[in-house]
């Protein structure tokens, strides 16, 4: 009785939900097969799910209930949690058990094995959504649902996408951006997803991106089809969705990729005629204790001399992030007063102009990433924006610590070969491509 109870509190408290007993009419056992499984599904499938991480923000949670955490960086909200089980132990015990609940959901997700494709990474609802609605439908349904971009062009979907795209499940995904005018309150990106069933595979999908009309979505001249071979052409890295503007586009950068290869290939690195090499240094989040702030250094006694912090024979150097560089320039944006502004033009025009960084790392950390033969390093941002202008922001900067927002290339080859490199990634046809 015990146990009986236990499972009925757990039912009620985590909602669960067998398709199979509810609609025993459309899901029906599968006498053939040696494992559980059903035969069968729905005709039609429609939604549009909650775009929501499985986590949580402690920002968000404690919003309302405490304004002082949610505003605090995440230095001082750290402590502010610590104080919080002797100063309000029933919101400590209420955020504990929300945790909690979180943290079973998330274990739920990661070892049940219930989804084959959305089950690890930093896990969104609307991808879990996708890929149960795609199982529910029948071998001859259809499935349109409503979800972001994403669901084409992030890592953590890529193989959800590249099974879609492998399998000819995808009829269309046409992608709105923010300036599509179907939502009154919110400026927002989003994507009609259609698949069909197993039994009936698309002869031939449709793309479309950055539409913001439903007439654009009737124009073959905005609409492109992409295929698996498609993928492995145009990005074998990351497997997932290029974003053409046009169908010219898509045939011009196809025919590109037949005939150049790629900066760097993972899969095949004997096809890597460039000899380089990306990465990111430091991640905010996993290297945390690593990035240090002024006001520590200085009460440390560390001296500060140019953007570097010195003290003994020891030194912190500047963590550069995405946002500080542009085309030919380093110093395109400064720390200063608890937030970044852009250099003033008499800034500029002094060389002696240092931009500050909001952290520092110390070099020894920063020597186990980068050779020592470096004396300044190469990369660009590693996500631009829709408003910007250009696609790919990349630029030389002197030796230093690199956040998770700056993609670095180390190569083996001659200076002339960097600066050759530095031209070709600023280059507007580099852009286009």
């Amino acid at each position: 009785k015990d146990l009986e109870f236990e499972v009925k509190t757990l039912a009620s408290q985590y909602s669960f939900f067998h398709w199979h007993l509810i609609f025993p009419q459309i899901f029906k056992k599968n006498i053939e097969c040696s494992h559980p499984g059903w035969l069968g599904g729905f005709d039609v499938v429609l939604g549009n799910p909650p775009w929501e991480t499985v986590e949580l923000k402690e920002k968000e949670y404690f919003s309302v209930v405490a304004p002082k955490i949610a505003n605090a960086s995440s230095r001082t909200r750290k402590k502010l949690l610590f104080q919080l089980e002797e100063s309000n132990s029933n919101l400590w015990n209420n955020f504990k058990q929300e945790k909690q609940r979180i943290g079973r959901f998330s274990h739920f997700l990661n070892a049940s094995k219930t989804f084959t494709f959305t089950d690890h990474g930093r896990i969104n609802l609307y991808s879990l959504f996708s890929e149960r609605a795609k199982d529910l439908i029948s071998p001859q349904g259809r499935l349109g649902i409503i979800v972001p971009p994403g669901i084409a062009t992030e890592s953590n979907t890529k193989e959800f996408f590249n099974d879609l795209v492998e399998s000819k499940r995808i009829v269309s995904l046409f992608s709105f951006d923010e300036r599509a005018p179907y939502f009154n309150t919110v400026q927002m990106r989003f994507c009609l997803l259609t698949l069909t069933g197993s039994l009936q595979p698309s002869v031939a999908n449709t793309f479309v991106y950055y539409a913001t009309s439903i007439s654009e979505l009737s124009d073959s001249n905005r609409s492109f089809t992409l295929n698996h071979e498609d993928l492995l052409l145009l990005n074998p890295n990351t497997r997932t969705s290029p974003t053409f503007r046009s169908r010219r586009d898509a045939d011009i950068v196809k025919a590109v990729y037949r005939h150049v290869p790629i900066l760097e290939n993972k899969a095949h690195p004997e096809k890597n005629t460039w000899s380089t090499n990306l990465k990111t240094h430091f991640n905010k989040t996993t290297a945390a204790p690593l990035f240090r702030i002024a006001s520590d250094l200085s009460s440390e006694g560390w001296n500060l001399a140019g953007n570097r912090w010195y003290k003994d024979n020891d030194e912190f150097l500047p963590v550069y992030e995405g946002k500080m560089i542009w085309h030919f320039n380093h110093r395109a944006m400064t720390y200063e007063d608890q937030s970044f502004r852009p250099l003033a033009q008499h800034e500029l025009t002094d060389p002696s102009f240092l931009a500050q960084p909001e952290y520092w790392i110390n070099r020894n950390e920063i020597n186990i990433k980068v050779p020592k033969s470096y004396s300044n390093l190469m990369g660009g941002r590693l996500i631009s924006n829709i408003s910007n202008r250009r696609t790919l922001i990349y630029s030389l900067f002197p030796l230093s610590a690199a956040s998770h927002s700056l993609l670095i290339e180390f190569t083996p080859q001659t200076k002339s070969f960097e600066y050759l490199h530095i031209s070709d990634h600023s280059s507007f046809i580099h852009d286009y491509i």
